[in-house]
């Protein structure tokens, strides 16, 4: 068996370095033969300002990936200006991407995300042809937002459910399926799905997840619980040391195999975090000095503008 996947990670102005880190994470441990392409959506109204910077300032970390990827405008991937830009187009532009992947699955990657060890094809498909993926209850945070998914798709919860996928990147999509979800939601209803998604008030992993109950019953037929693979600091923890350290410790056990740091965390002003944080990048080969660091702690002079947009 081989097979290829798809990454797709939505970007932003303020995220650009971030993003550089994770080119550089995938181009040092993520198999080359395992990615088809790399796209990068663009979810920022001045797209071409971002976009030429990414060509000019990010492509070239990709190292012998940089053939791969390819970037979008929001509005390519979505077929029409979105009437809002931030956290929820975000999530609409996860699923929408399935308009553009070219593999059965692909691998959602948010910014943070970038890896520490190297990772096969045996990381996200089981002999039989399943996706890996850790599994968990159900997140009490977004109970509301799953309930409503499944009203709205005339699902019930099944008695023997247990657990869910997550909630999180990184994250595996069956294509075919986030296709036929869009596409049945449009001819059910008379908004697009932007619309639709944006007014009922949905996630996109969980909207996800309610489709696969209702058509399947569940992911048990597409999907094999694994252990964790990913963690990550979250902005909640950007003040707390401890926390922080917690989080790092857990970077021994060998099937950590990525890394998220939140742009809170790069953005607050503890030395001591950053330095934890930069101690970390250079143990796992992603900067060359701690002193490099400084180029992702600080906002890059070419992403500092005048707020205006470019259409």
């Amino acid at each position: 068996m081989s097979r290829q996947l798809d990454i797709v990670t939505i970007t932003y102005r303020d995220e650009v370095n971030l993003l550089r880190l994770q080119a550089r994470s995938l181009a040092k441990y993520v198999e080359p033969d395992l990615i088809g392409t790399i796209h990068i959506i663009v979810n920022d109204r001045a797209h071409r300002f971002v976009t030429k910077s990414l060509d000019n300032y990010v492509l070239g970390d990709y190292g012998l990936l940089q053939d791969k990827v390819k970037l979008h405008s929001y509005d390519a991937v979505a077929g029409q200006k979105l009437k809002k830009i931030g956290w929820r187009s975000q999530q609409i532009l996860k699923l929408m991407a399935s308009q553009v992947v070219e593999t059965e699955e692909y691998l959602v990657l948010d910014c943070k995300n970038h890896f520490i060890r190297n990772v096969t094809e045996q990381h996200f498909f089981t002999e039989e042809g399943k996706l890996k993926s850790y599994q968990h209850a159900l997140v009490s945070h977004f109970r509301k937002q799953f309930d409503k998914a499944l009203m709205y798709l005339g699902a019930d919860l099944p008695e023997n459910f247990k657990n869910a996928l997550p909630t999180v990147p990184p994250f595996l999509f069956k294509t075919q399926i986030v296709r036929a979800l869009i596409s049945d939601l449009v001819e059910t209803d008379e908004r697009n799905f932007p619309e639709i998604f944006m007014q009922e008030g949905f996630t996109e992993f969980y909207l996800y997840q309610a489709y696969l109950i209702k058509c399947f019953g569940g992911h048990g037929k597409f999907y094999e619980e694994t252990g964790r693979g990913a963690i990550s600091i979250l902005a909640s923890k950007s003040d707390k040391l401890e926390e922080i350290e917690g989080v790092l410790s857990r970077l021994s056990e060998e099937n950590i195999k990525c890394l998220g740091v939140h742009r809170e965390i790069i953005e607050n002003r503890c030395l001591l975090n950053r330095q934890l944080v930069s101690e970390t990048w250079l143990e796992f080969g992603l900067i060359s000095a701690v002193e490099e660091a400084k180029e992702f702690w600080a906002e890059a002079s070419w992403v500092k503008r005048k707020r205006f947009y470019l259409f």
